[in-house]
């Protein structure tokens, strides 16, 4: 339909601007919805200073890019968004944040969190993947505006980084963007402070439904018959990387020394010595909560408790 197209053609505008003026890679935005792309164009033009005549400062004015790839689940998703936040922040950096939903969390951000107001754009979804992006300048001349192009998801991947500042500050000219796929935080040896990480948190409000459903949960707490008694959380991980049978490649994920020593952490633990801590550590008239990657392991857990 024509109203079809003219929107094609304004996503196709938009994209081309983005990409040509501001280095914008076109990988990343096919994942970048319309309203995304317009909230990215004008933030980018705030940090160059078009008044809307369009004449616009010089490139190494522009501003750079920090692209974050946040990976796994909620918890190693925010620290690494905050951790992002607070470095680009800092260093007048222009951030676009990849949040896919898979099998780790199946979750999108704005479904968790409003983020109508917060100064980055969202890409629902990235297809290059690691390090194949290293080799993303060949197709798309975009790429060469990045001057690191960094992976921290294994195990030794994060040791290897926290030792040493492994972000550099945008130069003044050449190559000034920064693609950083994590779960983690950054290097407190990038200068970002706990106290820089807790204002970022503080800015992530829960969207409406969220709101919603941690007001009820904290009420039915509150109501409870027994919520003199201390309560508890604990989770029983007893399968091994293999027998979970998710959709993920574990050895590149996390390094194949990591991905060892947790398939043997999980075989030694099962559910005999999950109940014996258990019953060591928590007071008897307590309230606990149970979450098991295995429903032989939760009957165990249920019989015994």
């Amino acid at each position: 339909s024509g109203s079809s197209a003219a929107r094609e053609g304004w996503l196709l505008s938009l994209g081309r601007r983005l990409h040509d003026e501001h280095g914008v890679p076109w990988d990343v935005m096919m994942g970048m919805d319309e309203k995304n792309r317009e909230k990215l164009l004008t933030l980018l033009l705030k940090h160059v200073g078009d008044d809307g005549t369009g004449v616009l400062k010089s490139d190494a004015e522009h501003a750079a890019l920090f692209v974050l790839h946040a990976k796994h689940g909620l918890g190693a998703r925010l620290l690494a968004l905050t951790s992002a936040w607070a470095f680009s922040s800092a260093n007048n950096m222009q951030l676009i944040v990849i949040w896919e939903h898979d099998a780790h969390l199946n979750a999108k951000l704005e479904d968790l969190f409003d983020v109508s107001d917060l100064p980055f754009v969202i890409v629902s979804f990235f297809k290059t993947a690691y390090p194949d992006v290293k080799n993303s300048a060949k197709w798309d001349s975009a790429w060469t505006n990045f001057a690191q192009i960094i992976s921290v998801l294994s195990g030794e991947e994060w040791q290897n980084a926290v030792t040493k500042p492994h972000l550099q500050i945008p130069p003044a000219s050449g190559p000034r963007h920064i693609y950083w796929k994590s779960n983690a935080l950054l290097s407190p040896t990038n200068g970002v402070s706990w106290t820089d990480l807790s204002a970022k948190f503080r800015l992530l409000k829960p969207c409406p439904v969220v709101q919603e459903l941690l007001k009820n949960r904290i009420a039915s707490v509150r109501r409870s018959a027994d919520g003199k008694f201390p309560r508890y959380g604990a989770h029983l991980r007893s399968l091994t990387s293999t027998e979970e049978g998710l959709e993920i490649d574990y050895i590149r994920t996390f390094g194949k020394r990591i991905v060892t020593e947790l398939d043997a952490a999980r075989k030694a633990s099962g559910s005999t010595n999950f109940i014996r801590t258990l019953e060591e550590m928590i007071p008897e008239k307590a309230r606990v909560l149970v979450v098991s990657d295995s429903a032989t392991s939760m009957d165990q857990v249920s019989q015994a408790l």
